[in-house]
This record gives C-alpha cells, sequence and structure tokens, in this order.
C-alpha cells in the first residue's frame, strides 16, 4: 500500500536521526493516514499494514490492546533501509499527485538543472520558463503546462514554422526575383541546429534572428497587400482613367466633340493597362513596400 511505501522513505530520510524523531515522525505520518479511515476499520488497516513490515520473530501481531497496540507495533518494525530506485519512483509519483502547481514547477525546475529528464539538456521545464508560458498563454494561477502535450504542440508548431518558411520566401522570390533580399537558408536548418545543441538555450542561437526575419518578412508582404498594392493601382487608375483626368487631358473647344474627343482619350489610355503590365506594377509596389519594411526593422 502507499502508507507503507511512504513510511520507509520517511525512515530512510531520517537515517541519522535519534530513534525517538524517527519514531515520532513515523508515528505522524500514520496517525494522519488513520484520519481517513473509519474507525471500525482501522484495525484492520493497520494489521494490514503491519504485514508489510515482517519481523525477525515471524512477523507476530499484538493479541491484544486492538488498533492502538498495533499502530505501535507498526511504528517498532519499520527498519531503516535505502529503497530501490523503483520504489524512489513510485514514491515520487505519488507525491507529485498531491503537490499543488507551484510545488510542481519548483521540483521540475530542480530536476532540470541537474540534467534529469532525458536529452541531456534538462528536458523538464525550469520556473523561468514556465512562468514565460503563464504569461504567453494568459494561463491561470493554477493551470500548470503538461509536458507530454508540449512536446506534441512543439512538433506541430515546428511543421507550421517550415511550412510558412517554404510558402513567405517563395512567395517573395516569385514577387521580386532580382532583390537583394533573401532567405540565409531554410528554417529546418536553423532548428535542427539550435536543437542539436548550436548556440545558447536562452539566446536561441542562429534560430532567434532568422525566426525574427521570417515573421517581419510575413508582415511586411501582407501588409503590402492591404496597403501598397491596391494604393498604387487605385492612384493610377484614377490619375488616367477616371472622368474628370479623361476630360482634363482632352480640354474644352468649340470646334470639338469633347464626348468623341474623351471616348478617345479613355481607349488609347486603357489600352496601355494590359494583364501583364497590371500584375507587374502590383508586384512592383510590393516588392518596394517589403524591402522598405524590412529595411526600416533592420533584416
Amino acid at each position: 500500500m502507499a502508507l507503507s511505501a511512504r513510511l520507509r522513505l520517511v525512515q530512510s530520510q531520517l537515517a541519522d536521526e535519534s530513534a525517538e524523531v524517527r519514531r515520532e515522525q513515523l508515528d505522524g505520518e500514520i496517525s494522519r493516514a488513520l484520519q481517513s479511515i473509519a474507525a471500525g476499520d482501522r484495525e484492520a488497516f493497520l494489521r494490514e499494514l503491519l504485514s508489510a513490515f515482517p519481523t525477525a520473530e515471524g512477523g507476530s501481531l499484538p493479541a491484544k490492546g486492538g488498533a492502538a497496540a498495533v499502530q505501535t507495533k507498526v511504528v517498532e518494525v519499520v527498519k531503516p533501509r535505502d529503497l530501490t530506485f523503483e520504489e524512489l519512483v513510485d514514491t515520487l509519483l505519488k507525491q507529485w499527485g498531491l503537490a499543488t502547481p507551484e510545488q510542481r514547477a519548483k521540483a521540475a525546475g530542480k530536476i532540470g538543472a541537474v540534467g534529469i529528464g532525458g536529452g541531456g539538456g534538462g528536458a523538464a521545464l525550469s520556473e523561468a520558463q514556465v512562468a514565460k508560458l503563464r504569461e504567453r498563454l494568459e494561463l491561470g494561477a493554477g493551470e500548470v503546462p503538461d509536458a507530454a502535450r508540449l512536446i506534441e504542440l512543439s512538433i506541430k508548431i515546428v511543421e507550421f514554422v517550415n511550412y510558412i518558411d517554404r510558402v513567405a520566401w517563395g512567395a517573395w522570390k516569385d514577387t521580386a526575383p532580382s532583390a537583394a533580399l533573401r532567405a540565409n537558408g531554410t528554417m529546418r536548418r536553423f532548428l535542427r541546429e539550435y536543437l542539436a545543441g548550436a548556440g545558447d538555450a536562452a539566446g536561441g542561437g542562429a534560430v532567434a534572428p532568422e525566426l525574427d526575419r521570417l515573421r517581419e518578412l510575413c508582415r511586411a508582404m501582407m501588409s503590402s497587400i492591404a496597403r501598397a498594392a491596391p494604393d498604387r493601382f487605385a492612384e493610377r487608375f484614377v490619375s488616367q482613367l477616371s472622368p474628370t483626368a479623361i476630360e482634363e487631358s482632352v480640354g474644352d473647344s468649340a470646334f470639338r466633340n469633347k464626348d468623341a474627343d474623351c471616348w478617345k482619350a479613355y481607349k488609347l489610355r486603357a489600352g496601355q493597362l494590359d494583364r501583364d503590365a497590371i500584375a507587374q506594377e502590383i508586384k512592383q509596389a510590393i516588392a518596394g513596400f517589403v524591402e522598405d519594411w524590412m529595411r526600416r526593422a533592420g533584416l
């Protein structure tokens, strides 16, 4: 039962203490456990507990005295010993289930600090990392990130970033094939190098500036679609093909049919707006906007 493992752990932790101190602590553990047991079931519970601690005399049980005598006997027969690794793990898992979120975060930080958790680099989340996640995701005080789900989410995010990296830089190359602004390499490469140990964990190594660069490229291109291209095309359309612009180009004359002249001027100007020219002008508007954005961002 769980209590027997707990008693062994307490006895092991107090191995250097006096017998009186160990007895007091063990008696306290048993007393607290008995509070959740109905009075009529306590003696049977203690006898079952006692059976987990066989004595040198063959495990004889008190014949008299009821629950109190059995409890005393349990305390007497608990011998100090080192727990096996499996027992330590089982005890840790049981205590983890009873711990508060703050206690779990602190324990995870201590475990990660000594490199326990796999990968050789401290897979457990530190208190600082938990605090950052809590802030970024607006987690409540009692919400603790689940490590297994965090790994699964990280895999999805890596897939998403790799996809966006291909699409964004591919779209940029198609928009401005002769521009100096280019990718420094695939995001997959930078992520792989970082996870393999390149760069410090806090700073992010080379992957951090590349992620910043990709973020700003996406922002610039989306902003250009919303602002630069429509504004540029609309400005040219209005300046050349609006009724006011056509009438001003024709002028007034008492000897000419103004409406006919306006129609001729419109056909001449509209004929210059072919499909390829429009597409190229939109691309140039996007390219100029993006290059200016990235330059101001220092990227």
